[in-house]
């Protein structure tokens, strides 16, 4: 157990910023000998889980990574239930539409349409509007232990980096049933975000739009607004949610409408 342990480590450290490793890297994170470090990447390599390059001796993800993870993209219910409205979602607000679930403190893009290279899968939860929406739906422990594993990087000079201001802007997240994010994650960027629930009523997923941000002109947010929820309601009950997000949209529909100041949602 201990080898199949360090083996799934030494997968683990491939990220986007570190999309190849060393032999002296495993063993360094491993805390293993170099020995060790290499048969445990030899192995990887036998089965299509790396690939060596021949001229730097380093390594990266192999074939079979991408065969696995087509396989689970192919087999989620969550994201079949999602790939038909993310395309009529892009296709109405003519925006980019995701698909993001919060795994480790971090919102992962499972989808998108038009798809979109998986460079930047995982993105910071408390800059982004479907991370917003999937932070407001956590238990106040489990937000504070997101919180502390991650904290509030700065990724733009718009970006949330104290938690007064978080708190204030989830707690706003939760009474409008949407979020926002204007170039806090990107800059020239601007993204709505609504939650989809399970039959439980559970938030699983966010569903998003993006566009440049001069696209998100005041006239057009209501109606931009409204698709993503549509987007989102419609995933749900594609989950068995449909009579708990009925009563979730008559719910959003009392609220005060949309007032068009991005910066009251952050």
């Amino acid at each position: 157990m201990q080898t199949v342990d360090r083996a799934l480590q030494a997968l683990d450290l491939f990220s986007p910023l570190r999309p190849e490793v060393s032999v002296a890297d495993v063993a360094r994170v491993l805390e293993v000998d170099r020995s060790i470090a290499s048969r445990l990447l030899a192995t990887l390599q036998s089965r299509g889980y790396v690939t060596q390059d021949l001229l730097t001796g380093r390594f990266r993800l192999g074939i079979r990574v991408l065969e696995l993870g087509a396989l689970y993209l192919q087999h989620d219910r969550l994201t079949a239930a999602a790939m038909p409205h993310l395309e009529v979602l892009a296709f109405k607000t003519e925006g980019i539409a995701n698909l993001f679930v919060l795994r480790d403190g971090e919102a992962i893009r499972l989808a998108s349409y038009p798809a979109r290279p998986m460079t930047g899968i995982r993105v910071p939860a408390h800059c982004t509007a479907a991370g917003k929406v999937l932070l407001a739906s956590l238990p106040p422990e489990e937000l504070d232990e997101v919180l502390a594993l991650r904290g509030l990087r700065q990724s733009t000079p718009h970006s949330i980096t104290s938690r007064d201001a978080l708190a204030a802007c989830l707690e706003e997240v939760r009474g409008q049933g949407v979020a926002a994010d204007a170039e806090e994650q990107n800059l020239g960027r601007a993204c709505l975000a609504a939650p989809v629930r399970d039959v439980t009523g559970r938030t699983v997923a966010a569903v998003s739009a993006s566009w440049r941000a001069s696209q998100l002109r005041a006239e057009r947010r209501p109606e931009l607004v409204d698709a993503v929820r549509e987007a989102a309601l419609s995933i749900s009950d594609g989950l068995g949610s449909g009579p708990l997000d009925v009563a979730w949209e008559r719910e959003s529909r009392r609220e005060e409408s949309w007032n068009g100041n991005l910066a009251a949602v952050r």
